[in-house]
């Protein structure tokens, strides 16, 4: 097996006990972010008021980072 130069038994574990506060309070900054960038990517790939195909594409990058904020939200959502 390879071995990355890290020894998983020197980690110790952390276990964050105040983690709904934690993430109760990124929540709304996140969300914030995330509705201006909806905005933004929106902006980027449509054309007529629908979302383009061939828009998408160029605007790749952007659709994913979209994609992976929304994850984001919706993980410390569901942490609350």
């Amino acid at each position: 097996m390879a071995h990355d130069g890290q020894d998983i038994a020197m980690n110790p574990v952390v276990i964050l006990p105040d983690l709904p506060r934690l993430t109760g309070a990124a929540l709304a900054p996140v969300e914030k972010l995330f509705d201006t960038a909806k905005s933004r990517v929106r902006a980027r790939v449509s054309e007529g008021g629908k979302v383009s195909g061939a828009l998408i594409e160029a605007e790749q990058t952007a659709a994913h980072g979209l994609a992976w904020l929304a994850t984001y939200v919706e993980s410390l959502r569901q942490m609350q």
